[in-house]
């Protein structure tokens, strides 16, 4: 590709296939013998749309005001979700990666907890059926 220097006239023209008649830059840069690089700061500098990326910056933040204004109390977020799944997973493993639930006193189905389980139904069931009679 040759190296030289192009009119304004030729940049505009070059860009305007690139981004009006829709050619690849590639096919464009072969056919002109003009690096692509070149290319895309001509593009850069003879947008036809100037301003358009700070246009284009406050739609995408408008619209995500507008997400967040409009979700309902209730509803949780994708971040807030992941947070809790962690948080969960953390609560209910133990640091060291073991199971907590193995050591928690709440446990109902450890071999000690299932004993006061009966017991408690036990007294709760004969406190019931003793203050009807």
């Amino acid at each position: 590709m040759g190296t030289g220097n192009f009119s304004d006239e030729f940049k505009r023209d070059a860009v305007a296939q690139i981004t009006e008649r829709g050619y690849p830059v590639a096919e464009v840069s072969k056919r002109l013998g003009v690096r692509p690089h070149s290319l895309y700061a001509w593009n850069k500098k003879f947008s036809r749309h100037p301003g358009g990326d700070d246009k284009d910056a406050e739609i995408r933040r408008l619209k995500r005001e507008l997400t967040h204004v409009t979700e309902e109390p209730g509803q949780q977020s994708s971040r807030e979700v992941a947070w809790s799944r962690c948080w969960a997973a953390w609560v209910t493993r133990g640091r060291d990666g073991s199971s907590a639930s193995a050591k928690s006193p709440f446990n109902r189905s450890s071999p000690q907890n299932r004993e006061l389980v009966m017991k408690r139904r036990k007294r709760s069931t004969s406190r019931g059926s003793s203050g009807s009679s």
